[in-house]
């Protein structure tokens, strides 16, 4: 692998040139070499990469790296599913042992209870559990609690599916040979052709831009 100092950089055409002291003459480099990179190159920056001679006997920088600078790392989507229902089931069951333990408690001291009355509904009910308490001869007055405990409530948990695997999409376009303008059918592709494929004869004064007189684009 080669080094290089990146001596000029056209930024709004996304290319430049790079002088390395182990080679002849400078060497052209397209940003699409260096979109692994994590910010564009500068005037003045070492460039690490790898010589491709071309048709024409030029020489182009191809997988290259910039001193210093991060490559960019694919994003991990993460994605968490967090428990639900947690909070209404805890709700519901300190609701449910604060009423037993009220239940107990009363039960144990007071000996006056006369019976324990259940009355079961259909399932989609609550079921009603009622206790009468009356007092003893020596009261005044009459007195009735009802403690009511209600049927545990079911929810309905939808199923949480499952995220869907995106396969990247097709390229428009691929390398398959082609070499000359009049083989291109749009600007894009030679766009394309251009950055990614070898012995390219479309941009003679690499500049970065393919075909600038062909009327067709």
């Amino acid at each position: 692998m080669e080094k290089g100092e990146l001596k000029s950089w056209n930024d709004s055409r996304g290319f430049g040139f790079v002088k390395s002291e182990t080679l002849m003459s400078d060497v052209f480099i397209h940003i699409s070499s260096l979109k692994a990179m994590s910010r564009k190159p500068r005037v003045g920056d070492f460039i690490y990469f790898d010589v491709q001679k071309q048709a024409d006997g030029k020489s182009r920088a191809i997988n290259c790296m910039i001193e210093g600078v991060l490559a960019l790392e694919p994003q991990m989507a993460q994605n968490r599913v967090e428990p639900k229902g947690t909070l209404i089931s805890n709700l519901f069951s300190l609701v449910v042992f604060v009423g037993i333990a009220h239940f107990v408690y009363n039960y144990v001291n007071d000996d006056s209870v006369d019976t324990v009355i259940i009355n079961e509904f259909e399932s989609s009910e609550p079921v009603v559990h009622k206790r009468v308490f009356k007092q003893t001869t020596h009261a005044k007055a009459t007195a009735e609690a009802e403690l009511i405990f209600p049927e545990p409530l079911v929810y309905n948990v939808k199923a949480i599916n499952e995220p869907k695997l995106r396969f990247p999409e097709k390229p428009r376009f691929k390398c398959d040979g082609r070499q000359h303008c009049s083989q291109m059918r749009s600007r894009a592709e030679a766009n394309f052709f251009t950055a990614n494929c070898p012995d390219i004869k479309m941009d003679g004064d690499h500049d970065g831009i393919p075909c600038e007189n062909d009327s067709r684009f």
